[in-house]
């Protein structure tokens, strides 16, 4: 469990499932109750999440987000519960969802030595992704996953939807926490949070 939230705000994991590599909030991050299917789901196949295609996809941290994602959206997606097997419509999606991150990462071909080159990138754009990668790293994670899916190749209105919400709505977030983080590089004190 991210180590800046509270117990509360999460579905327990299962007992005995050593598998589990994700947790999943009670309520998604644009306010959607998730649902325990979902979340029933996704924990009975941990362990297929964690082993799919590992060999080529090995970040735990991607995997967990991919799983937690697609629970939400899942969620957000099927209120009704239309889908008659959330397991198979989870395992489908987060497969889908592998897959893709794995052809997007085989785009980039990495050689000994100091010989790294990037296949289908320029160094200028393989150099700003780590630098982008290292910037998600230092912002709460709760800011993180509109701009890794941005990352991804996801464009604000895709993301937005997926969120449920305007994309002016999420681009203004989106600037928030990049105003936010570019103060906590800077050793500046954050804006202050004004309390609802």
């Amino acid at each position: 469990m991210p180590s800046n939230a509270n117990e509360s705000d999460f579905f327990e994991v299962p007992a005995g499932n050593e598998q589990a590599f994700f947790w999943i909030r009670k309520v998604d991050e644009a306010g959607f109750p998730v649902q325990l299917r979902f979340v029933e789901a996704a924990y009975s196949k941990a362990k297929y999440f964690r082993d799919y295609r590992a060999a080529e996809l090995p970040d735990l941290a991607v995997r967990a987000y991919i799983v937690e994602d697609s629970v939400y959206s899942a969620s957000r997606a099927q209120p009704g519960g239309e889908v008659g097997s959330a397991k198979g419509y989870l395992v489908t999606t987060v497969t889908r969802r592998i897959d893709k991150q794995i052809v997007r990462d085989s785009q980039i071909v990495f050689r000994g030595g100091n010989n790294t080159v990037a296949a289908n990138t320029d160094p200028l754009a393989l150099q700003n992704e780590i630098v982008f990668r290292q910037l998600l790293a230092n912002m709460p994670p709760e800011d993180r996953p509109p701009w890794e899916a941005q990352l991804l190749g996801f464009k604000i209105k895709e993301i937005a939807a997926k969120l449920g919400i305007a994309p002016d709505t999420l681009s203004a977030r989106m600037q928030r926490s990049a105003r936010e983080l570019k103060k906590k590089l800077l050793g500046l004190k954050p804006e202050g949070k004004t309390k609802h």
